[in-house]
Parts: structure tokens; C-alpha cells; sequence
């Protein structure tokens, strides 16, 4: 048995979280240390449950590589100047998520 369904809403949806970051930095270098970084996302009913902590990490890490690690240099013209690799991140945060829905709630480190 299969099916298929088109949904079309008229009003927007939009997730509930927190995320909060705790950093430590190097004054002399300007070094910036994650030392934890929690988060908890009210998902509602979540359509896989297997890839829904991997998903949360990945959205983290992408978040963390941009504010930490890109850098975008623009001319007086407009044009991105921005080439090369970025920098690297000297070790890797403790990330606590915890996913909250209708049918209770779980948390994974």
C-alpha cells in the first residue's frame, strides 16, 4: 500500500527554537574557543526521526563554520574578493540538542 499528497498551505510555518552558545577566547590571539553549544528545536511531528539529530548538528556546524571561519571582503565596486579556504576551527564543540515535539520530548549529546 502507497500514497501520495500534495499539500498547500496558505499560512506560513515556522519551527520554535533556542540555541545557545558558550565560547571561550584567547585575548592575546583572538582565538575562539566553543567551549558548549546547546540547542533544543520544537520540530513538531518529525517526518524521520533517524537523520532528525544529524540534520540539527549539521544545520550547527554550518552555522558555526560561517560565523567563524568565512570571510567575505568586498571591493569598492561590489564585487566578492573572497577566495581560498577558510580557516580551520582548533577543536570540535560539545553539542547537547534536544528535539521537542507533541509526544514528549528526548536529548542526545
Amino acid at each position: 500500500m502507497s500514497s501520495t499528497a500534495d499539500v498547500q498551505s496558505t499560512v506560513a510555518s515556522f519551527p520554535y527554537r533556542a540555541h545557545a552558545c558558550e565560547v571561550e577566547i584567547d585575548i592575546q590571539t583572538g582565538q575562539v574557543f566553543i567551549a558548549r553549544y546547546i540547542a533544543v528545536d520544537d520540530v513538531g511531528r518529525a517526518v524521520n526521526p533517524m537523520i532528525l539529530d544529524g540534520q540539527t548538528h549539521g544545520a550547527i556546524a554550518q552555522g558555526i563554520g560561517e560565523a567563524l571561519m568565512e570571510e567575505c571582503s568586498f571591493d569598492d565596486a561590489g564585487p566578492n574578493l573572497s577566495v581560498g579556504f577558510p580557516r580551520s576551527i582548533a577543536s570540535n564543540p560539545s553539542i547537547t540538542s534536544q528535539t521537542v515535539s507533541a509526544s514528549g520530548a528526548r536529548t542526545r549529546q
